[in-house]
């Protein structure tokens, strides 16, 4: 079974999540849990800079939006 198009999500020490595509361990975004009911998600670039995706009630939609805006770059 291939990895193409297959995540991985890593928990960090500093708490945060890291989005990872599994094929070419290329990071995508990372995640924070706010009091264990919202998410917050951003995308990456390759470059130094985050983007603000937003707050979500639930990981997988999280994961979802640093997939399309992976996907849309």
């Amino acid at each position: 079974m291939s990895d193409q198009g297959k995540l991985m999500m890593t928990s960090e020490a500093d708490g945060t999540f890291t989005i990872t595509r599994m094929a070419d361990d290329v990071v995508l975004g990372r995640m924070t849990l706010d009091d264990f009911e919202h998410w917050h998600a951003w995308h990456e670039d390759g470059s130094i800079e985050q983007r603000y995706l937003g707050e979500f009630e639930d990981d997988g939609d999280a994961i979802a939006a640093i997939r399309e805006a992976s996907d849309s770059q």
